[in-house]
């Protein structure tokens, strides 16, 4: 996903304005104006404030899957090794993960982390729809959970100051799949 010159000025713009202000209190005219961008700019290209941390998300979780390692870890379908990629990466933009929870807008990464996990899920032969006999919701309802459950233990590892190492981590959510 490429974001144009005005999105990444409008991103950027919100992002610093988070570490100041409450997201409820910030109006799109101070988006727009503390990214020196017209108030139109920022329709033609974001639906409200919350499209964009969803778009800002989405650019995380592109960049994350785009690694070599998560790329491989894919293919491997190892979720030892997905969650040592996640965990290393996520710590990276744990500023903005702290944001987004002060700010009661996890949801927004939850719901992000679901439309990734779905393909990543249905890909994997012992896990597609078919093969366990689900309907399409029962397979958003498995999707959620995990996609939920992942972004919860996200937060509790961040706020807790990432003090178990990315590789502990990855062996307790190893261990909470397989339970």
């Amino acid at each position: 996903m490429k974001l144009k010159k005005t999105q990444i000025l409008i991103i950027e713009s919100l992002l610093g304005l988070l570490e100041k202000y409450d997201f409820e209190s910030l109006s799109v005219a101070r988006i727009t104006q503390e990214a020196l961008v017209a108030r139109n700019s920022f329709y033609r290209n974001f639906k409200s404030k919350e499209d964009i941390l969803r778009i800002y998300i989405k650019t995380l979780i592109n960049e994350f899957s785009q690694t070599e390692q998560a790329k491989k870890a894919v293919k491997s379908v190892s979720l030892y090794a997905m969650a040592m990629i996640f965990f290393s990466f996520f710590k990276n933009h744990r500023d903005f993960i702290l944001v987004l929870n002060k700010n009661h807008l996890i949801s927004i990464l939850q719901d992000e982390f679901a439309q990734y996990l779905e393909p990543l899920i249905e890909s994997q032969p012992a896990k597609t729809r078919s093969n366990l006999g689900w309907t399409e919701k029962e397979l958003m309802y498995y999707v959620s959970f995990h996609a939920s459950g992942l972004c919860q233990v996200l937060v509790k590892w961040i706020e807790g100051e990432c003090i178990e190492t990315e590789e502990e981590m990855a062996r307790l959510l190893n261990t909470f799949v397989r339970l």
